[in-house]
């Protein structure tokens, strides 16, 4: 199978009432990755055509014989795109005939497992299929024959877990399996043995999670994962016993069951949804360099109920499901900061009510990252007869990379630019091997990611206002467009683009009415706060300049308070300063300070 016949594709699962002969022991089929920034640009093929507004998503395959399948919840594709399993009370399963686009069903679909089959993942090696099932409380474990794709239970299947499990998913590593239960209020783990798909509890499983947890993905570094619940967990995993521990307290989601969740292919953004009707909506997170979440960007409005959330193989693309709008929400990823765009026309209508969204398809060999990018994620092979031993048998990896043989991780920081190449063989238990090589280039940073916010003064409207911006500087200066306006002498260090430990900081417009001034706010949840109280306000950017936020009033190492002072007046203006004089002199003439901690302190400045 060739790139060109193997690309990138969309898959929309939906509660649809309508619609070799034998593993080759002698060589490895395929060797894919997932490692790294994959390419930017999303192939078209069937739902991930290019969408014009108001055009329905068609099928990228016929299934022949739908009606034995009804009620799709969930689904997923053989990374070599010869076997489809969807959930749907039990398993129902397809091979795939990629030139006449067409699905058969597997003979002796459906296959049973537990009880109300609602979720289901493969493992790396593409060998096994495990379902989560709702009804029973526990998980299966399954067998995939290489040549038809019947499944066959593993042995001690199906595997007790905790109440109602609603979800399933593999660590990125492939060692672990994990389970969300939803009236458990919990997370089941296991470790999975590659030679037999046989699942033994993690030691202290289940593991406490947030009030039901609906969803989970771990990122492809194999260090985290996180749960959506009642709010958003993250947690580390355990390398050696897959145990999970809590990063921290659950992110907010007003009070809303967070339904879906996903990890970006380089392993920097986690994106989720909840919310009904008007307040249903996706947010964006970066993960930071301990595995916590810190949110980019303003959170997007989806269609109603967005059940599910996938991002395209090339990390370009976040995509919704929205139950009850009948509707996909599309978004373009920002490529540093990850914050999201909508897609214009969207949300589109799919004419079903979807309930699942899945993404698949090849990464290249060719990569392209900026030294800093914090990079990462596993090299998998299929075919031959599994477990795989890996090894770097040709070139090196960028510097600040580490590749382990026993998972085929490469993760790290790049650390210097430049082109590097290097091979990477993987060996089945019989002794049958391939190998693939990959060039990443990594490019030096074009521009620095810091700059000065310099400060202006309206002495007729007594108003305040910083920029970076070079031509807003400019015309403010010049006073031909912008008058009345004169520096202070003051100014603010701000970065210009997402750092591991920043929040976005995002800029809107007062109208005349309220103050003709700007309101610069901190975090997406001040900034989405801003927006529902004051609809009349204009949001000019929702990552305008990047800070640190403070924890308990106190700045993070290498940053400097930054205060915010309001003139609790009509026409509303606020002042940002580092210098602690300068706010208490704008106390003494009646400002209002507003912050964190003692010492009320708003964000933190790069020093």
């Amino acid at each position: 199978m060739t790139n060109e016949e193997y690309r990138n594709w969309l898959v929309l699962e939906s509660a649809r009432n309508e619609k070799d002969s034998k593993r080759i022991s002698e060589i490895l089929k395929y060797l894919w990755t997932e490692i790294f920034r994959p390419d930017p640009t999303l192939e078209p093929r069937g739902e991930a055509t290019a969408i014009e507004a108001g055009t329905p998503l068609p099928l990228d395959y016929t299934y022949n014989d739908s009606g034995r399948c009804p009620g799709w919840r969930h689904s997923m594709r053989t990374v070599d795109g010869r076997f489809q399993y969807v959930a749907n009370g039990d398993v129902c399963a397809y091979s795939l005939d990629a030139e006449k686009r067409f699905a058969n069903p597997i003979p002796g679909m459906p296959f049973r497992g537990g009880t109300f089959v609602r979720a289901l993942t493969l493992d790396r090696s593409g060998a096994y299929l495990y379902t989560a099932n709702q009804d029973s409380n526990n998980v299966s474990g399954f067998a995939i024959e290489p040549a038809t794709g019947v499944l066959t239970p593993v042995p001690g299947s199906p595997f007790p877990a905790g109440s109602e499990p609603f979800e399933v998913t593999m660590d990125g590593a492939g060692r672990f399996l994990y389970a969300a239960n939803n009236t458990g209020r919990s997370v089941s783990a296991w470790t999975v043995n590659i030679a037999t798909g046989v699942l033994t509890p993690v030691p202290g499983s289940p593991f406490a999670a947030p009030d039901r947890p609906w969803a989970l993905a771990a990122d492809p570094t194999g260090k985290y994962l996180y749960v959506a619940a009642i709010g958003l967990q993250a947690y580390q995993i355990d390398p050696a016993s897959g145990a999970l521990s809590a990063i921290g307290p659950p992110l907010s989601t007003n009070n809303h069951i967070a339904k879906g969740v996903a990890v970006d292919p380089t392993g920097r953004f986690v994106y989720a949804t909840w919310g009904f009707a008007d307040e249903s909506g996706v947010s964006a997170y970066a993960i930071g360099p301990t595995g916590a979440l810190t949110a980019v960007g303003s959170r997007q409005p989806t269609g109603d109920n967005p059940l599910a959330v996938a991002v395209a193989t090339s990390g370009e693309f976040v995509y919704t499901a929205n139950l009850l709008s009948g509707s996909l929400s599309g978004f373009r990823a920002n490529a540093v900061s990850g914050a999201l765009t909508p897609i214009p026309g969207s949300p589109f209508l799919v004419g079903d009510s979807p309930t699942g969204l899945h993404a698949s398809g090849n990464l290249p060999t060719d990569v392209y990252a900026s030294v800093g990018a914090r990079v990462g994620g596993p090299i998998r092979a299929m075919g031959g007869q599994p477990p795989y031993a890996y090894a770097l048998v040709e070139g090196e990896l960028p510097p600040g990379l580490a590749h382990d043989p026993v998972t085929c991780m490469g993760t790290g920081t790049l650390t210097a630019a430049g082109m590097f190449a290097f091979t990477i063989r993987a060996t089945d238990s019989v002794g049958a091997s391939a190998a693939r090589t990959y060039r990443i280039e990594a490019r030096a940073l074009s521009s620095p990611t810091t700059a000065t916010a310099v400060e202006f003064y309206n002495q007729s409207l007594d108003h305040y206002f910083i920029t970076h911006v070079a031509d807003e500087i400019a015309k403010l200066d010049a006073g031909v467009l912008l008058k009345g306006w004169t520096r202070t002498g003051k100014s603010i260090p701000v970065h210009t683009a997402a750092q591991a430990t920043t929040s976005p900081v995002c800029r809107y417009y007062i109208p005349p009415a309220l103050g003709d001034s700007h309101f610069f706010g901190r975090g997406t949840v001040e900034c989405d706060d801003t927006g529902r109280k004051n609809p009349s306000f204009f949001l000019e950017d929702s990552a305008f300049v990047h800070l640190a936020l403070p924890t308990a009033g106190v700045c993070p190492a290498g940053t400097i308070d930054v205060y915010r002072v309001f003139s609790n007046r009509p026409d509303a203006n606020h002042r940002y300063t580092t210098d602690k004089a300068v706010r208490d002199e704008m106390v003494a003439k009646g400002w209002l300070v507003e912050g964190d901690g003692p010492d009320l302190v708003v964000m933190c400045a790069p020093a």
